[in-house]
């Protein structure tokens, strides 16, 4: 069974479709986007062989905008999500019943946002999707950026304003990242921060010793400290971690 939402992007301006994909497919690995429109003529087609999950519809497009497009098809079977650079339209787009309305530039942290309304949406509707897609986590590199899965990260080192992310098929990766950005961003249930310099994968311990105030080895081999006052946090968390596996 498919886990993901399948979304389609409607936006007149080629800019606004490729900049929407390429945000959901990096930050909301939720969502399958299973097609783009130029056009509310070419969403109508698109919607009914593609039977989407979700529209992102922008409001302001020739001919027909995406109000149009809502009255000419059957909107009861799919979500929607406004996207667009007029607020003048929100109180219209509550109206229409959608699950939000997104304003440009895309916020990315608002888009994340409204993926978990649609998420949420989706159960309370008697559809179930199954967790079995992993968190991804977006890496900048010079050449743009590189996704890897979040169960791939053994552990994250920082140095001054960068971080070291070594995973099980690479070395070590280095972005120009704090520490902190990737504790914010990754999730809590499996990474824990045992040190000011290191956040580590729960899942990728081999040996806790609390001799020398607290060491951890990681599936690397790596040798990583406890700070004194994580001590007992670590612990706790761990069990957590175990219990739920």
């Amino acid at each position: 069974m498919n886990s993901l939402i399948k979304g389609l992007i409607v936006d007149d301006e080629l800019s606004g479709r490729e900049n929407l994909k390429i945000l959901i497919e990096s930050y909301c690995t939720e969502i399958k986007v299973v097609g783009t429109a130029s056009s509310a003529v070419e969403a109508k087609k698109m919607i009914e062989y593609l039977t989407p999950d979700v529209v992102f519809l922008d409001v302001n497009m020739p001919v027909l905008d995406g109000f149009d497009l809502l009255e000419s098809v059957d909107s009861s079977k799919f979500m929607v999500v406004f996207v667009t650079a007029h607020d003048e339209y929100a109180i219209k787009a509550i109206k229409a019943k959608a699950i939000d309305y997104l304003l440009k530039p895309i916020n990315i942290k608002e888009l994340q946002q409204a993926v978990k309304r649609l998420i949420n949406h989706y159960y309370n509707n008697g559809s179930v999707i199954p967790p079995d897609h992993k968190e991804k986590v977006i890496l900048p590199v010079s050449h743009g950026f590189k996704v890897v899965n979040a169960d791939e990260i053994i552990r994250l080192e920082a140095e001054d304003c960068y971080t070291h992310i070594f995973t099980v098929n690479e070395k070590k990766i280095t972005v120009s990242k704090t520490l902190k950005e990737f504790e914010d961003k990754i999730s809590g249930n499996v990474f824990f921060r045992v040190h000011k310099s290191h956040l580590i994968n729960l899942g990728h311990i081999k040996d806790y010793s609390k001799l020398d105030g607290g060491c951890i080895t990681m599936s690397d081999g790596a040798k990583i400290h406890v700070s004194r006052r994580k001590g007992a946090d670590f612990t706790e968390k761990y069990k957590e971690f175990i219990m739920k596996r």
